[in-house]
């Protein structure tokens, strides 16, 4: 079991000189990323709230001071990392003009953000459909912005001559900026939409477990690939 932490050991200086409202923050900050690290170590059913106090090298009453409950800090974790993915996507998508170009430009950044950070691909991944309820719902709502965000614009959609990218992310990324709640609505999904999220979000699964033994850039070209002949079977069916 691990010990809380000891006086000794945590840096009772480092919020020196901040205001009551600035520490309260920045003991939240810490505490989100030290959920990031144990999530992504141990799991999202196994975290306790004296590991996360460990790391963060805070006891527990600041915790509780930040957070209702543990289920209540897990949820803002996961919405926080799903936030911080969403806005990557979406800066590199919203650069970029061509639809093939763009699916190539989303599915590259979601390869190299898990391949740079496993703990957010297990968290976003792995340890949400473990924990079921409403972070397996976010996760799915997330699954479908992403690729919604990948093949809207092929094969000349109709729909997509209505949609701005730029007016669609200026609003969430200001909320992210803002600190306001990170979740997102609910995506009604397509048949490409299901498909495409659910097949891609497990063989990210099977690539973050190591089941699967591609490099990253092998990873882009199979998920390439997967997603160009399902849009195109979709495509010769109508």
């Amino acid at each position: 079991m691990a010990a809380q932490p000891k006086q000794g050991s945590r840096r009772p200086h480092r919020f020196a000189g901040m205001s009551k409202e600035d520490r309260h923050r920045a003991r939240r900050e810490v505490f989100i990323e030290a959920g990031i690290s144990v999530i992504g170590e141990v799991g999202i059913t196994d975290i306790k709230v004296r590991d996360v106090c460990v790391r963060a090298e805070l006891t527990e009453r600041y915790f509780y001071q930040s957070f209702a409950s543990l289920d209540v800090f897990a949820q803002e974790v996961v919405e926080l990392v799903a936030m911080q993915v969403a806005m990557r996507l979406f800066g590199k998508a919203i650069v970029v003009d061509d639809g093939q170009d763009r699916l190539r430009t989303v599915v590259k950044e979601l390869v190299a953000i898990v391949d740079e950070d496993p703990r957010v691909g297990r968290i976003l991944f792995v340890e949400t459909v473990r924990a079921g309820g409403t972070l397996a719902m976010l996760r799915q709502q997330m699954l479908y912005a992403t690729t919604w965000l990948m093949t809207m614009w092929l094969d000349d959609n109709p729909d997509a001559q209505e949609v701005d990218l730029a007016e669609i992310a200026g609003p969430l990324l200001a909320r992210y900026q803002s600190g306001g709640p990170a979740a997102v609505e609910p995506v009604v999904g397509d048949i490409n939409m299901i498909a495409i999220s659910g097949a891609s979000a497990e063989l990210l699964m099977a690539w973050i477990d190591k089941r699967l033994e591609l490099s990253a850039e092998e990873m882009v070209d199979y998920l390439l690939t997967f997603i160009d002949q399902t849009v195109a079977w979709q495509k010769n069916r109508r």
